[in-house]
């Protein structure tokens, strides 16, 4: 349900190139919601409210993407993004309920969560890294992939060259938000010590139970192996017939190139 808009944007993706204002409207919206977003996220002390605010970013830079006659990319993005997000939901989900449902970050930053969840922690830490694009995990490859070919049509253009560089600096900043809230995240999860005076947080005892370890194991074997994957083969993700046929079933005879 989260991606339907998207997912509906890149089947409309071939009627956006026959209308400029409807495709700049569309950019223009994608873009001040990533901002917006990334920018919130930064700022948020809420774990869920920032997995939300990543959702809603990631989403408006793959309606961007769209807008830039990249659809095959927007479509790799989605989904190397969903199996990320899944591990993410997983990692939080048991963190909160390990944690009698602490959200605040002020009060999980000084509860020592590496050494008492070292599991839910550990795919905490890789599911972000990859959300963040950090080399070597697979949604950097899309990510890259897409800001390459923004920057490619933006060095082809020759109309307005000055609103097409402002464009351009303004969707390298939602690309650097992305990483910016990740690693907040990250430091005020597992680095940081409280920084208001809230009572220290106690951590239930919460057995690795055979269905726990199941909702754990299953996305980090997955996002273990996107990484792997992209680390060694990335012309898997961009070149193998599989992309191409996921893209054709999703928008037709006119799938973009790249």
């Amino acid at each position: 349900m989260i991606v339907a808009g998207a997912y509906l944007a890149i089947k409309l993706s071939p009627l956006l190139s026959f209308n400029a204002a409807l495709s700049s409207l569309l950019f223009l919206l994608g873009l001040a919601t990533a901002l917006y977003a990334g920018f919130s996220a930064c700022f948020a002390n809420d774990l869920k409210k920032i997995i939300a605010l990543s959702t809603c970013s990631h989403i408006a830079l793959v309606l961007t993407s769209i807008t830039l006659s990249l659809p095959s990319l927007s479509l790799l993005h989605i989904l190397l993004h969903a199996s990320a997000k899944a591990a993410l939901f997983m990692a939080a989900g048991y963190l909160i309920h390990a944690t009698a449902d602490a959200q605040d970050l002020r009060l999980l930053g000084g509860s020592n969560l590496l050494a008492a969840l070292p599991l839910a922690s550990s795919l905490l830490v890789i599911a972000t890294a990859s959300l963040a694009g950090l080399p070597g995990l697979a949604t950097a490859l899309s990510k890259d992939a897409l800001f390459y070919g923004a920057f490619s049509l933006h060095a082809a253009s020759s109309s307005a060259p000055l609103l097409s560089s402002l464009k351009l600096l303004l969707l390298s900043l939602s690309y650097a938000l992305s990483a910016a809230y990740s690693f907040f995240l990250l430091h005020s999860l597992l680095c940081s010590t409280s920084v208001v005076a809230l009572p220290r947080l106690t951590l239930l005892p919460s057995p690795l139970t055979p269905p726990i370890m199941l909702m754990l194991f299953a996305p980090l074997a997955a996002l273990l192996l996107n990484a792997l994957t992209a680390l060694l083969l990335p012309e898997l993700f961009l070149g193998l017939p599989w992309l191409s046929a996921a893209s054709l079933y999703c928008y037709g005879a006119h799938a973009a190139n790249l």
